[in-house]
């Protein structure tokens, strides 16, 4: 029975050995996946966010260019329509500002700025109109700051 009871306690022992050093082990590892899991985690916030500004910036694009092509309706309507206003777009606003050259009536300046939230983008325009035949002629577009 001695040498049972002996064979049972080195068992014991040996168990309670590798207890020790599982429990660090399974620890650490669990640290590791969990550090993991936050990476993944603060990755996919920060590229679902820049995702949803690139969409906005470009919805508040597509408004400026809504108000600029307004404009342009206003202006083959009355070749002397020069004023600024406002248009509802979507969730967004656009704000429209249409200038005559005040040396030459045959030239316009649009700038049509669309915003959405606190982003906004401006886009400006030379437009000429031929006063014999009343064809509007768009010169240039370009987005400015």
């Amino acid at each position: 029975m001695n040498k049972v009871f002996k064979n049972f306690i080195q068992r014991k022992s040996y168990f309670h050995s590798g207890g020790q050093v599982a429990l660090p082990t399974i620890l650490f590892i669990g640290g590791i996946v969990l550090e993991l899991s936050l990476i993944g985690i603060f990755v996919a916030l920060l590229l679902t966010k820049s995702t949803r500004k690139a969409k906005l910036s470009s919805e508040v694009w597509a408004i400026a260019k809504a108000g600029m092509e307004d404009s342009l309706l206003k202006i083959a309507e009355d070749k002397n329509f020069s004023s600024s206003y406002t248009i509802q777009v979507g969730k967004g606003v656009a704000n429209i500002q249409i200038i005559k050259d005040s040396d030459n009536s045959s030239i316009y300046k649009i700038i049509s700025s669309g915003k959405v939230f606190n982003l906004s983008r401006t886009l400006q325009a030379l437009v000429t109109i031929n006063q014999e035949s009343g064809k509007i002629n768009l010169k240039s577009v370009e987005e400015i700051k």
